[in-house]
């Protein structure tokens, strides 16, 4: 089925128990018109009955979040949540920094909220206990007047930056959600006596009734919002979205709907849509309860309890064992619990290295004994030496042990697991099950993308310099910066497992995490040249990895587009580095015309003119970054792996020739003002070619061990030194 549909409206004009709230005109009549056009028998795309509208004094707090609590209990992935609140907001006198606004309830007590601040309907609960909680799509319209305090914290200048980002806050961290917010400081502008509605209500309700009416006479939630925002209201409303569930249909006017409130056509006939099942689907509620109890509920301990342990905990075990098989005969490593060493035995006889089967033929098996005991195991490694390590679990829940193979790649990943947080733990073991099953249910891919996104959250970025290198230490200094994500800024190697999963699960990981990096490196970039020694001149240019599939995203661009603008950093400072483990190429569901080539040159051409960027090959010599990548691509910049560096010295000076070569053709032909810049990266003593014959192959510029400036979130200028001993390096001393 499509999916259920689900409304909570909510309008309050009055708080009684609160004087310092002005009392509003039409936020009640603004909810009922809003729940009279959803429901419509004509127009409307919501069924009365799974429509809740509370008004007036009704609309208490504790009413409000059971209404929406009851949706929440019976959500499926498919069904979407429509919250509209019409009334006041407020952030309270007490909240110093802003952070977490109330709606203004009919029961609401400003005073109250001090000391007792759940006592209101506060945006954090919706948050928490609504939106994160709901499995399918969800939309939130606010049309709020501005009250109480928070007036006051305008006026005084205390720091805040409007109600409007103070609520846009909840939002940040949440998927499948999208909101629309209108939080104006003058209530009595709100609301004029010529349109009888709250303004953002006014052409909400517009645009519902068929104005935004697309070809098929429907309005989706999306095709709403586009219209209000193209409205230019004053002071303009807020667009908090995410790409989940913009289709969802709120009604259906007919087709070219431009006359407000005038179906044009007859309503079309509705339609179900049947998503197709994953195997997993029918052991869902097991797995998330097997990936709770591991990942959450023991997320406060997970760095200080074993790995058996928690497994024995999950499970409800009498004992877990990692045990080794080999020549040398049978034995525990580690175990938790009171192992029965009579299991060996039979663990010898079934998993003998010496046997002929195919190791891959199963993942694991349940072994019964006599005394109707049942242990669970699965094979961790078979390696080189003939030897068989694996876990065994004894006597767990049998509900578990009914999903099968799966809960044997959970248990194997997360024994094997070495990721030093809970939640990359378990971004970890979902990637491990949905790369050997192949595809997991929705849920579980909303719930990886939604810790993957706080891994990423967590992640700091680091700058490591790009230096000139000179015979004349006068002329040596930085010259541009690569921003590299690392757990911590005193990390020295990048989370590549948490990196590189964004590949197994597609684009829209892979998207995600470019742009939260992307706009980490920016903002700290900013920060760190803002507190660094060349404060006082413009940055130097930094680098940023970046996905062939990220390129192809206009989220991606826009949320370059958007960090450039809040650091106030200038595009041509920024330069994409093009990652060499992708390939350049259509995804198996598309088609580029009239070639590969051609179409991602010009997809370059386009994000280089409306972003003001700059591009570079990343890594040449490994992966994918080929020579055709350097010939016919327009970049500014080449970087060579290190793995060149350890090539036979006679051909690793040809290879950086032929770079500089390639690099200089376009000048040579006329048709660029100067060479690329060629970089080389990983410069160290130990590779086979010295820094003096780097310099005179015609590179300049090099990043690595050679600089002796490690990675860090702050930049620092080179020391006298420091320029004396690659200077030393570049004349061959």
């Amino acid at each position: 089925m499509d999916g259920e549909r689900r409304a909570v409206i909510v309008g309050v004009n009055r708080c009684p128990d609160d004087s310092s709230i002005p009392d509003l005109r039409y936020a009640e009549a603004d909810a009922t018109a809003l729940a009279e056009v959803l429901t419509d028998s004509e127009v409307g795309g919501f069924d009365p009955a799974d429509v809740t509208l509370l008004l007036g004094q009704d609309a208490t707090a504790d009413a409000v979040m059971a209404a929406l609590r009851s949706v929440v209990l019976s959500g499926k992935p498919n069904d979407v949540l429509l919250v509209y609140f019409a009334g006041h907001g407020l952030v309270s006198q007490w909240d110093h920094h802003g952070g977490d606004p109330y709606l203004a309830t009919a029961d609401l007590v400003s005073a109250d909220l001090r000391l007792h601040p759940g006592k209101g309907l506060r945006m954090r609960s919706l948050r928490q206990d609504v939106f994160e909680r709901f499995a399918g799509a969800s939309f939130l319209v606010l049309d709020c007047c501005h009250a109480g305090g928070y007036a006051e914290r305008q006026r005084s200048g205390d720091g805040a930056t409007g109600l409007l980002a103070a609520l846009a806050s909840y939002e940040s961290q949440l998927t499948k959600h999208t909101a629309l917010m209108a939080c104006p400081r003058d209530a009595t502008t709100r609301e004029p006596e010529e349109l009888r509605h709250g303004v953002l209500t006014y052409h909400l309700l517009t645009a519902l009734r068929g104005a935004a009416a697309g070809a098929d006479g429907c309005v989706t939630f999306a095709d709403a919002t586009k219209y209000v925002k193209q409205q230019r209201l004053t002071p303009p409303v807020g667009l908090f979205a995410r790409d989940w569930g913009p289709t969802a249909v709120l009604t259906r006017p007919g087709r070219g709907g431009d006359q407000a409130g005038q179906p044009l056509s007859a309503r079309p006939p509705e339609v179900d849509f049947l998503p197709l099942g994953s195997p997993l689907d029918r052991s869902l509620g097991t797995v998330s309860l097997l990936l709770d109890r591991v990942f959450r509920s023991a997320a406060s301990d997970y760095s200080s309890v074993s790995r058996i342990e928690l497994v024995r905990r999950a499970l409800e075990a009498d004992a877990v064992a990692i045990v080794r098989l080999d020549a040398a005969g049978t034995h525990v490593q580690e175990e938790v619990g009171t192992f029965p060493k009579g299991e060996l035995v039979a663990l010898a006889g079934h998993l003998a290295p010496t046997e002929k089967r195919d190791r891959y033929a199963q993942l694991g098996h349940v072994q019964v004994g006599p005394n109707g005991q049942s242990t669970l195991v699965i094979r961790l490694e078979h390696n080189s030496n003939a030897a068989v390590i694996c876990l065994a679990v004894v006597n767990p829940d049998v509900t578990f042990v009914e999903v099968g193979e799966p809960l044997a790649v959970i248990l194997r990943a997360l024994v094997r697991c070495d990721q030093p947080t809970a939640d990359e733990a378990e971004v970890e073991t979902l990637t491990e099950l949905r790369r050997l099953l192949g595809r997991v249910p929705l849920d579980l891919y909303y719930r990886c993308y939604q810790t993957y996104g706080r891994v990423l959250q967590s992640m700091v970025m680091v700058f490591e310099p790009v230096v000139t290198i000179d015979p004349a230490y006068r002329n040596i200094g930085v010259h541009s910066y690569e921003a590299l994500a690392r757990r911590d800024g005193q990390a020295v190697n990048a989370p590549w497992q948490m990196l590189d999963a964004a590949h197994t699960w597609g684009d829209r990981f892979i998207i995600e995490r470019d742009g939260v990096l992307a706009t980490k490196a920016i903002h700290s970039y900013a920060q760190a040249h803002d507190e660094g020694p060349w404060h006082n001149d413009p940055p130097r240019p930094l680098s940023i990895n970046v996905a062939v599939r990220a390129l192809l995203s206009d989220a991606y661009a826009g949320t370059v587009r958007e960090a450039l603008e809040v650091a106030k950093i200038a595009s041509r400072v920024v330069t994409l580095e093009i990652s060499e483990t992708d390939r350049i190429g259509p995804a198996h569901d598309e088609s580029w015309l009239p070639d590969h080539d051609s179409y991602f040159r010009r997809r370059l051409s386009e994000l280089s003119g409306s972003l003001g960027v700059t591009f570079a090959v990343d890594d040449f010599g490994v992966g994918y970054a080929s020579l055709n990548r350097l010939s016919t691509l327009t970049l500014t910049q080449i970087k060579v792996d290190r793995t060149i560096l350890q090539h036979p010295a006679e051909l690793a000076r040809k290879e950086l020739e032929l770079v500089v070569h390639i690099a200089s053709y376009a000048r040579r032909q006329g048709d660029a003002p100067v060479a690329r810049d060629v970089v080389v990266e990983g410069v160290d003593d130990d590779a086979r070619i010295t820094l003096a014959e780097v310099y005179q192959s015609g590179i300049h510029l090099v990043q690595g061990h050679v600089n002796e400036m490690p990675a860090s979130t702050r930049l620092a200028a080179l020391s006298k030194d420091l320029k004396e001993r690659i200077a030393a390096k570049v004349r061959g001393n």
